[in-house]
């Protein structure tokens, strides 16, 4: 295809361009063959002449920028509203009102085989203002009362759903990453905005996506609002009833809010959250929501999948999960993360000894698996009594965290804590001192660390002995 479209005179290629094509051609899919380097290349489209590093480069660079022209086609190719906006544009300039009317119909038409989700109401939008342009071509403005309407309607969606999307990212990064805002003007308005009138007038006014403005408000006051479970119990009720009404893409987004409530950590305490996501989890694994793109599931989901169901009880299940799905894995990063998981399972059903020696063989390349191996590491140690070692090992990894890896020094300090605790903790055993076990729990608590809720059942059965 791309040499068709080099081959055409519309895109007056360099002459040479087509040639230089042909010539790489022969080298796929791999590319990586020896002979594949400019002088070879340049003897083959000018023989008997000097190699001239210059030409050679600017013909590489051209046959770059033809390449991304092309993408740019075969983008517009499978966007038939994009390439209908476009012609509308065209066709407004030219002043061509019939061909512009049957192309506004046309776009009608595109958009109405859409799911729902922002790109649908920014489509929406586009489609009235494509509608204005012809009332005004056709110098009919009364008529084109309706088509404003729906225009500001569509981009007030388009405000409300970024707005529930950003709350609960900037909710994310605040809680995962301890980055804090100084101002989040975002944040402010939808606090003094009056959303919840609103939504309530939407839904008084039979609106056709007040369920929408609704789900939008939920997600929102989710995270304001943690405490109040109504809004989680709401807006799960609103997804799964209108949930074939939207997109593949905006099910993942939903599905991801109500996930980010149920690792809230001031969420209500009415509900069984951990039951919940363990069940979300389940749904979108059915649903096929984890594979993106294509047909993978990227590292970070598949961990949470698995965290998700030790942290239910449902070891059967995650081990089932490693068999099933570990082939959707990225090639590159399958060994690492299915040994990690394996591990995880094997602490879950108190083997220890096999945590150890599942780590031990294998070689970590991401700085977050070495420090989450180090802690599942140190984890062992202690289950298994192995005090010594242990201490030997917490020196090693406070080292390591603060010189052998690059993080934020909120996020090192957040995995330095969980080693300085543990270390904290293995002194307690020699003392029994029961003050000294309720000041540490509550330094636990005050702090932001990793594996909190470990740390704390091992306090408690210090307590106990």
């Amino acid at each position: 295809m791309f040499e068709k479209f080099l081959s055409s005179p519309f895109h007056r290629a360099e002459k040479n361009c087509l040639s230089f094509f042909k010539q790489v051609k022969k080298f796929y899919p791999d590319f990586n063959n020896s002979s594949l380097t400019y002088e070879n290349l340049y003897s083959k489209l000018y023989p008997g002449k000097t190699y001239n590093k210059q030409v050679m480069w600017n013909l590489g660079s051209f046959a770059e920028k033809m390449a991304r022209k092309f993408l740019v086609q075969q983008a517009l190719r499978k966007n038939k509203f994009k390439e209908t906006s476009l012609l509308l544009g065209e066709l407004k300039e030219r002043k061509l009102t019939d061909n512009y009317l049957i192309s506004l119909n046309e776009l009608e038409i595109q958009l109405g085989e859409e799911k729902l989700d922002y790109f649908y109401f920014e489509n929406s939008s586009i489609l009235e203002g494509s509608r204005i342009d012809y009332f005004y071509l056709v110098d009919n403005v009364k008529n084109m009362a309706g088509a404003k309407l729906k225009d500001y309607e569509y981009h007030l969606l388009m405000y409300l759903r970024l707005i529930a999307g950003g709350v609960n990212d900037m909710n994310i990064l605040e809680r995962n990453y301890n980055i804090k805002f100084s101002g989040n003007l975002p944040l402010e308005f939808i606090k003094n905005s009056g959303l919840e009138k609103f939504t309530g007038y939407a839904k008084q006014q039979k609106y056709k996506y007040s369920y929408l403005i609704e789900i939008y408000f939920h997600a929102i006051y989710m995270v304001l609002y943690p405490a109040d479970h109504v809004h989680f119990i709401r807006m799960r009720e609103l997804f799964n009833q209108h949930i074939s009404k939207f997109s593949v893409n905006e099910k993942r987004n939903m599905i991801f809010w109500l996930l980010n409530y149920c690792r809230q950590p001031m969420r209500a305490k009415e509900i069984d959250y951990i039951r919940v996501e363990f069940e979300l989890n389940q749904f979108r694994l059915k649903e096929g929501l984890v594979f993106y793109p294509g047909n993978q599931i990227s590292k970070g989901l598949f961990n949470n999948i698995i965290n998700s169901a030790l942290n239910a009880g449902e070891i059967k299940w995650a081990e089932d999960f490693i068999r099933n799905y570990s082939e959707k894995l990225s090639t590159e990063i399958r060994t690492e993360t299915v040994t990690f998981a394996n591990a995880e399972i094997y602490f879950k059903k108190k083997e220890n000894g096999k945590v150890l020696k599942i780590l031990s063989k294998v070689s970590f390349t991401e700085q977050n698996d070495k420090i989450s191996a180090r802690i599942l590491t140190a984890q062992a140690f202690y289950e298994l009594n192995e005090m010594e070692t242990l201490l030997n090992y917490i020196d090693s990894s406070i080292h390591f965290m603060n010189k052998g890896i690059s993080l934020t020094e909120n996020r090192k300090e957040y995995f330095i804590q969980f080693f300085k605790i543990l270390k904290k903790i293995i002194l307690l055993n020699n003392k029994q001192n029961v003050l000294l076990c309720e000041i540490l729990k509550k330094n636990i608590n005050s702090k932001e660390t990793a594996e909190k809720l470990w740390l704390i059942e091992k306090i408690n059965e210090v307590l106990l002995v």
